[in-house]
């Protein structure tokens, strides 16, 4: 079985019926107005090192991923009969967590990067994510323009009567992580340069969520993974007119996509490596319900975002 973390509790039961039933078309928590699956990028096979069999399998991820991850280890648990213990860390800790061998894997919304402790990890893609803009339900806003979202970043819009909004000051809130998934991810999409210096707003600690301070904050503004912020009561805006909708992820009209990656040692257990093989087979519906798109459904999404990471000058699948 998987312990999942507090925060995962309330939308694992959802998430669990998924490795046993068939995905909706929408979540019902959606509160919104590479290549194709056999040549997905895909690190050399890992050699397999012995490992203690009775001792759980450790895996960390970002809080909104943790509900995936305890629905994957719960139905790897049931085919496998092996434990999956989950932990709450946010990209960077996980990455050294599993390169130093304190974590058997980690599930990351983000691509492997150019960094000595990475060299001996594998990114294995099992999905895909949306990088989604959120405000308080009460914010007339519904859509934004990509080049809009650019200059909020920037700093350039802070009120939100530039945006179609009411005359109030716009508060952006995020994380001061840079390697972070969300942020890399949204300089990269956004900007083309992960190292541009984007305007950052009000800075939130490791344990605290822009998402839960949007949630409160009628003003708020956040970028966030699709996973997280549908359960939260916050509204998702569309971008460039096109809402980040599971039938506008799965046929590439959303813009912001990104691949939620399995990242395990280059040198990984037979369990592991059991369950990087679960996590791409029966482990899809999983992701499904979720709110993800599997890696079947994503296939047209590679394409785009290949291009897009060529133009940030990233290389996927090393």
């Amino acid at each position: 079985m998987a312990h999942a973390p507090r925060r995962a509790v309330a939308a694992l039961g959802l998430i669990l019926t998924a490795c046993g039933g068939s995905p909706p078309d929408e979540p019902s928590v959606d509160r919104s107005a590479s290549e194709p699956v056999a040549s997905a990028p895909i690190a050399e096979t890992a050699p397999i090192t012995p490992e203690d069999e009775r001792a759980p399998i450790a895996a960390a991820a970002r809080p909104e991923f943790c509900a995936l991850l305890a629905g994957l280890g719960q139905g790897f648990g049931d085919v496998a009969e092996r434990e999956v213990a989950i932990a709450e860390r946010d990209d960077e800790a996980s990455i050294r967590g599993v390169a130093e061998g304190d974590l058997d894997f980690a599930l990351l919304g983000r691509h492997k990067v150019a960094s000595p402790i990475e060299r001996d990890v594998v990114f294995h893609p099992i999905g895909w994510d949306a990088l989604v803009v959120v405000v308080h339900p009460d914010n007339p806003v519904d859509t934004i323009t990509s080049d809009d979202l650019a200059r909020v970043l920037l700093g350039q819009v802070t009120n939100w009567e530039e945006l179609g909004g009411f005359d109030e000051f716009l508060h952006l809130y995020s994380h001061e992580d840079r390697a972070s998934g969300i942020g890399r991810m949204a300089r990269e999409l956004l900007f083309a340069d992960a190292s541009i210096a984007a305007q950052v707003g009000t800075v939130l600690g490791p344990s605290e969520s822009p998402v839960e301070r949007v949630e409160s904050d009628p003003e708020g503004l956040a970028l966030a993974s699709r996973l997280g912020a549908t359960r939260h009561a916050v509204k998702l805006v569309a971008i460039d007119g096109t809402s980040p909708t599971r039938v506008n992820m799965r046929v590439a009209g959303y813009p912001l996509m990104m691949p939620i990656y399995l990242v395990v040692r280059r040198e990984a257990g037979e369990s592991v490596a059991e369950f990087v093989e679960f996590c791409r087979g029966t482990g899809q519906r999983c992701v499904a319900l979720a709110g993800g798109v599997g890696l079947a459904d994503g296939q047209p999404l590679w394409a785009p975002y290949r291009h897009r990471m060529r133009a940030a000058h990233v290389r996927i699948g090393r």
